[in-house]
């Protein structure tokens, strides 16, 4: 008897005994009963919790989630644009657009004053938000949150024999210490937790204060430079004149944050 494409089909390949074919269909019930099983939603809460419990913190994880981040507000930036600009620009200049001002690369494929007011207000927040000083805060508050939560192996040694209190310094002087004054002043001192948190938010005042400070000294400098010093019809764009203030805003802040977007096709 032929096979087709002509080949004698032999008896001792095709043959298969009970044994393997039970084998076989246990095999085939197994996976079926596994492809139907349903883990209840409480399973996966508990493993979920089970891992949020048993997950160490490390810095290098802030990276990831800034960039995932910045990714996200530059899709959202860019539908925000798009929706403003009623799909006059495409979304893929939007979004571009959005990029350039939350990765602050200064790169655009659109002009920046083509863009209506609202569309060029929205960019510039979102330049405001992802710049590289603000970025910053966030890693600053986690070191903050980490301080105060978290308890190290050195400071809960120290905690069994004196106050949590009390500075490391302690170990210096005799627990036995005859000067009770001297043991209370030592009391008194802030820990290191202490330290280190009013460290982090005394960095978060001075990054504020210095952008602040920046950003005010740079906008009253360009605008009365060219108010005074520039003749309106140098200040126009598309048949009107920049308000010399806005302009220096735009300047002010995309000059900070490496952008270099301007409002004029040429100055």
């Amino acid at each position: 008897m032929m096979n087709n494409f002509g080949f004698d089909r032999k008896p001792s390949v095709t043959s298969v005994t009970e044994t393997e074919r039970s084998m076989v269909q246990a095999e085939i019930n197994m996976i079926n009963a596994t492809a139907d099983a349903v883990i209840p939603l409480g399973i996966w809460c508990s493993k979920w919790r089970k891992f949020w419990d048993n997950y160490e913190w490390r810095m290098r994880h802030y990276f990831y989630i800034h960039l995932s981040v910045f990714f996200c507000n530059t899709l959202l930036c860019g539908v925000i644009i798009w929706n403003i600009e009623q799909q006059r620009v495409s979304y893929l200049d939007c979004w571009f657009s959005s990029a350039t001002c939350v990765f602050t690369c200064g790169l655009e494929t659109y002009d920046f004053g083509s863009y209506s007011l609202a569309s060029q207000i929205v960019l510039l927040i979102f330049t405001v938000i992802s710049g590289i000083t603000v970025s910053t805060l966030p890693a600053i508050f986690i070191k903050i949150y980490r301080v105060k939560r978290e308890i190290t192996p050195d400071e809960e040694t120290l905690s069994s024999t004196i106050n949590d209190n009390s500075l490391p310094i302690t170990k210096l002087v005799r627990i036995n210490s005859t000067d009770p004054i001297l043991d209370q002043r030592l009391r008194l001192l802030p820990s290191p937790k202490d330290l280190r948190t009013t460290a982090y938010i005394i960095l978060i005042i001075l990054i504020l204060s210095t952008c602040f400070a920046i950003y005010l000294i740079s906008f009253l400098t360009i605008s009365m430079w060219l108010k005074y010093h520039y003749d309106p019809q140098f200040l126009r764009q598309d048949n009107r004149t920049v308000d010399p203030f806005y302009a220096s805003i735009v300047i002010t802040l995309t000059g900070f944050n490496q952008n270099g977007l301007s409002l004029w096709y040429r100055i």
